[in-house]
């Protein structure tokens, strides 16, 4: 069968506080049946809204 699909995320960005990280992503999906590869770019934000004593 060999390889058939995979999936890759990457992601370039900048945390702002404890609490605040943005900056841009890139997904890259290939499914190898089709010789198909999909790409999806665009802008992320991550707020964590866990407390500091929590972690």
């Amino acid at each position: 069968m060999g390889h058939q699909f995979s999936a890759q995320t990457f992601k370039l960005g900048a945390k702002y506080s404890s609490r605040l990280t943005f900056g841009i992503t890139t997904n890259f999906e290939e499914m190898r049946s089709h010789h198909e590869t999909e790409r999806n770019i665009g802008p992320f934000i991550n707020l964590n809204l866990t407390k500091a004593h929590e972690k």
